[in-house]
């Protein structure tokens, strides 16, 4: 089957008017706006770390460290995104996104590849799923799909030496 292209568009008076006949045309744009829905509209969760983090300052893992965020519905994460604000002047930086199931108290890594960054990064540098850039390891999800009161966190699972100020993680999703 081929989708019906993705389009945001205006019903008019004169398409749904009574005794006005259902036409293809009008079909194709009621298929074009849910289409659109379905793969424009999204949340964002912004898990940040701010200030200064460096090794000698915070003992690694440090798990949940802004906190957990619980999906209010079924959701599907479709981009993960790492940031760096200020590099440290060594080691590397990783933060891992874990997740559990309502009735589970075990947190498990939705990545199949944990994003980092090393002093390589540009400071106020970013690297999505999919991205290569320097100095960076992209996010793989490994899962991405999730029940209504799923919770996700993220850990801070090494962090850079030196002076390292404010990194995170940003969350797409939408419902599915």
């Amino acid at each position: 089957m081929t989708l019906i292209d993705p389009e945001r568009s205006m019903m008019h008076k004169e398409e749904v008017a009574y005794g006005a006949s259902v036409t293809e045309a009008l079909l194709k744009k009621l298929g074009g706006e849910l289409n659109f829905l379905n793969t424009r509209h999204h949340e964002t969760k912004r898990f940040t770390i701010n200030g200064i983090y460096s090794s000698s300052v915070i003992a690694t893992p440090y798990n949940a460290i802004d906190g957990i965020h619980v999906f209010e519905f079924a959701a599907e994460i479709f981009n993960a995104w790492i940031y760096n604000r200020a590099k440290g002047s060594s080691g590397t930086t990783s933060l891992d996104l874990k997740w559990k199931a309502n009735d589970s108290t075990v947190w498990t890594s939705v990545f199949s590849t944990v994003p980092s960054f090393t002093t390589t990064a540009s400071d106020n540098e970013m690297c999505g799923i999919g991205d290569v850039k320097t100095g960076f390891t992209a996010a793989i999800l490994g899962k991405s799909t999730f029940n209504a009161k799923d919770a996700i966190r993220m850990d801070l699972v090494s962090a850079m030496g030196g002076s390292p100020s404010g990194c995170g993680l940003i969350l797409q999703y939408r419902p599915r």
